[in-house]
């Protein structure tokens, strides 16, 4: 059995709070979400160069902005391909390689590569225990055949297409009519879940997997199953992902997820988060679409999606996340729900409902918030938040 990540991973913290402190044990999965700028994919990065430090501890980057269009389906030599993954690591602890990736076009051609060794390497051992006289069924069992589970990892996507490898070890597709071509002429979608799959199944057995942003090019119909069949096949991996499809984390349950909420910056990389961590399971998928990606402060209003109300609220509320619920139950219900959750405390959730004629005061001890009409058409808001 595998054993838990050493060291765990530590997140510092600003306003010189002490670091966060997440273990995790082979198979485990966190999430990474928050708004744009508040420093996702700086913090992978930042994880990157900690575990490059320490040797003993393989880690893969696969960074937003990665490239997935190629040349050609052509792979390379097993000399050339480790020069390549040298020189990548080298680049890659930099601090320009949030933004910026030396020699885009080779990445592509380095997976192909690790898909072709690892497929070769399986078949020369059970060629060579045959040799000796060994039941070649026993190192197939023992070895994975990583271009079968591949095609199981396409499969679970519901996608039409197979791919193999061919005798001149170029990656090759096959799409339901059964027409051949060459892996580079798949749609942006196809390539980019082709190498996001080839990189996590070829990696080194207690591999810290970063994988920022996999939803790139990748509908979500597509990169959530994908991810599920990654994770149930890669359970000797640790896996941190950075997103912001708030449902890839809700479709997968078990994972924990960390909420960036602000970063700070030196030395021209970032250096502290403002983070909260949830645990697995400690959250309902209705509370999760609400406050994942949210500020410190929630306010539940009557309205929808498409309200012109939620774009004032959020006017007058700089400070707040908004989010619109059908009626004015629906708004009690939310606030009482969050506000009962012990784990997340430190998120203050109100509610603003239309006066129904009960006391405002007592109202407020609950965190439901009244305006009443004075005029028609004209709302005005009788209490200001405790923010």
């Amino acid at each position: 059995m595998m054993p838990p990540l050493k060291p765990p991973l530590s997140i510092p913290r600003i306003n010189n709070e002490e670091p966060l402190p997440i273990e995790m044990s082979p198979g485990d999965v966190l999430f990474v979400v928050g708004a744009n700028g508040t420093g996702k994919s700086g913090l992978l990065q930042h994880l990157y160069r900690i575990y490059t430090d320490n040797e003993s501890r393989p880690v893969l980057w696969i960074p937003a902005h990665r490239q997935t269009w190629m040349d050609d389906s052509r792979t390379m030599s097993a000399h050339e391909k480790f020069n390549h993954e040298r020189n990548f690591r080298s680049h890659d602890r930099h601090f320009n390689s949030r933004w910026f990736l030396n020699s885009p076009g080779y990445r592509p051609r380095v997976t192909l590569s690790n898909l072709v060794l690892a497929v070769n390497e399986r078949s020369r051992k059970i060629a060579n225990a045959v040799d000796d006289g060994q039941p070649g069924e026993t190192v197939a069992k023992e070895m994975e055949n990583r271009a079968r589970q591949l095609n199981a990892v396409i499969d679970h996507a519901n996608l039409p297409i197979t791919i193999s490898i061919s005798r001149d070890e170029s990656i090759e597709a096959r799409n339901k009519e059964g027409d051949l071509y060459a892996a580079a002429e798949l749609s942006d979608g196809e390539r980019a879940m082709l190498l996001l799959a080839a990189d996590v199944l070829t990696c080194a057995q207690g591999t810290l997997l970063l994988i920022d942003e996999p939803e790139v090019h990748i509908h979500r119909s597509i990169v959530s199953p994908v991810l599920q069949e990654i994770f149930s096949i890669r359970d000797d991996c640790y896996f941190v992902i950075s997103t912001h499809e708030l449902l890839l984390p809700i479709d997968n349950p078990s994972a924990r997820i960390l909420v960036t909420r602000r970063c700070e910056w030196g030395e021209r990389s970032i250096q502290e988060w403002e983070v909260d961590l949830f645990e697995a399971d400690s959250l309902e998928e209705g509370v999760k679409k609400d406050i994942l990606g949210a500020r410190r402060g929630l306010l539940y209003v009557e309205g929808n999606e498409r309200s012109l109300d939620r774009l004032l609220y959020a006017t007058i509320f700089p400070d707040l996340h908004i989010v619109p619920k059908d009626d004015k139950k629906s708004v009690e219900q939310a606030v009482s729900v969050v506000r009962g959750i012990d784990d997340i405390h430190w998120l203050n959730a109100y509610g603003l409902v239309d006066n129904d004629g009960t006391n405002a005061e007592d109202r407020t001890k609950d965190g439901i918030y009244v305006y009443r009409q004075r005029q028609p058409g004209y709302a005005t808001v009788t209490v200001t938040l405790p923010l």
